[in-house]
């Protein structure tokens, strides 16, 4: 049985720091993502197929627990924070594919075995569990991958991609992030979240 690949991805977005959101982030940043290298030593990019995926991955940051809500500030997305990102969209030239796709049973299977695991199914990917995701983005990079595929954990209809560096894009587009931003709205309306000067 082999893993789930796809090809060259096509247009992606992502909500990310001014001026250049489709750039890959300092290796001084690299280490926490779900797909990282743990050694910080390999760039990934993170984006989102629809833009409601990637202000999804960008926004639930900004929510607060329950208990915490009363407080000054609470579940507010500053305004120096909207103002200092912008939305890029570009159509992937680099990596050039394929792309493993965790998001299917055969792929699981594949990493079942892989890693010797006694189950291992699509709650692992989605999983807070970090080490074991950045297992599988080491796996993926040695057996030849050019990223992967994986869907929201806040909307599973959402898919996102983390592509291994290097990253470029052709046709790219960078636009300021506008607080009248109907995909933004719609995510801040869905995770409670007050836009500060909007």
């Amino acid at each position: 049985m082999a893993p789930t690949a796809v090809p060259i991805a096509g247009r992606l977005y992502r909500v990310g720091r001014a001026p250049d959101p489709l750039a890959l982030p300092p290796l001084a940043r690299t280490g926490r993502g779900r797909f990282d290298d743990p050694a910080g030593e390999a760039r990934v990019l993170y984006l989102a197929r629809e833009p409601r995926g990637a202000w999804l991955e960008r926004l639930a940051r900004f929510r607060t627990a329950p208990a915490l809500r009363a407080l000054p500030g609470a579940d507010e997305v500053p305004a120096d924070w909207i103002a200092s990102r912008r939305l890029g969209r570009g159509v992937v030239v680099l990596p050039p594919g394929p792309f493993l796709d965790v998001r299917t049973p055969e792929t699981h299977q594949v990493l079942r075995r892989a890693f010797a695991l006694p189950e291992f199914d699509l709650g692992d990917v989605l999983g807070r569990d970090r080490a074991l995701t950045q297992r599988i983005a080491a796996w993926a990079r040695r057996e030849g991958w050019s990223g992967i595929i994986y869907a929201s954990r806040y909307d599973a209809t959402q898919e996102l991609w983390a592509l291994f560096a290097p990253v470029a894009f052709a046709d790219a587009y960078i636009a300021p992030v506008r607080s009248d931003d109907q995909e933004l709205l719609a995510v801040a309306v869905l995770f409670g979240l007050m836009l500060v000067g909007a």
